[in-house]
């Protein structure tokens, strides 16, 4: 539900808070494990590319939520779907204005499946050769009787955990998260920290060290484990799932 004015305060309070915390828990780590000066430099610097990632990723929403508004306007003057619009390159928004704008059979084809390929220009590709160029990335081969997966750990959380898988492809299946879940997922994205706030623990396909999953699960305290290429595939909603987070491992139970 919507939070009050008073609790929307709290939370707004505790996220100002953050950084003090996290400074005061770098400095006991320091403090108990006496890393010399290299391990401290390596661990400054992978502090650094965490806040660089965060502070793209805070300027990549930014200009999406302006370019959503323009979308909508855009739309509204020409009674054309926002939808639709979305799926339009930056000249083709511009003739849309103008009462062009690709046909709505080239739409249809890109809402299906869609590469935007970058070379020296940009080309939308859809249909049978974007099927082709797709192959190499979505074709996984997966042993029909894996139970197991291993991946790299980037919180430990509270230790091994176990509960019910569910495999979340996008962000529009947050419904089917439950508290105390395991989540499964290719990789998380922003959409994705509600569903990410009821997971015992988060497993993903793909992601390194300073990946979205990698960051928020530290910061929400679960385990995580992540780049374990085909956990969505060995993993089904409902199977019951131990997620041991110092090995890297998840399996079925």
């Amino acid at each position: 539900g919507e939070l009050t004015s008073n609790q929307a305060e709290k939370e707004i309070e505790k996220i100002r808070s953050l950084p003090k915390k996290i400074r005061e828990e770098k400095a006991a780590v320091v403090q108990e494990f006496n890393p010399d000066a290299e391990l401290q430099k390596i661990a400054q610097r992978l502090s650094y590319c965490v806040f660089w990632q965060d502070a793209r990723k805070k300027q990549i929403f930014k200009t999406l939520h302006y370019l959503h508004l323009f979308i909508e306007e855009i739309g509204r003057r020409t009674s054309t779907p926002a939808e639709d619009l979305s799926f339009c390159w930056g000249a083709e928004l511009g003739a849309s204005i103008q009462g062009g704008g690709p046909p709505s059979e080239e739409l249809a084809e890109r809402k299906q499946q869609l590469v935007c390929h970058y070379t020296d220009r940009i080309e939308l590709i859809t249909g049978t050769r974007c099927r082709a160029l797709m192959e190499p990335f979505s074709a996984k081969k997966v042993d029909p009787g894996a139970r197991e997966v291993q991946g790299l750990p980037v919180s430990l959380g509270q230790g091994i955990v176990s509960g019910k898988a569910k495999v979340l492809f996008s962000p529009k299946q947050l419904d089917k998260m439950d508290e105390g879940d395991i989540l499964i997922a290719p990789m998380t994205s922003p959409e994705f920290v509600l569903a990410m706030r009821k997971a015992a623990a988060i497993v993903t396909d793909e992601g390194g060290m300073t990946s979205h999953a990698a960051i928020v699960s530290r910061e929400l305290g679960i385990p995580c484990v992540v780049g374990t290429k085909s956990a969505t595939l060995v993993f089904h909603d409902g199977d019951l799932v131990e997620v041991d987070a110092e090995k890297g491992i998840v399996r079925k139970l």
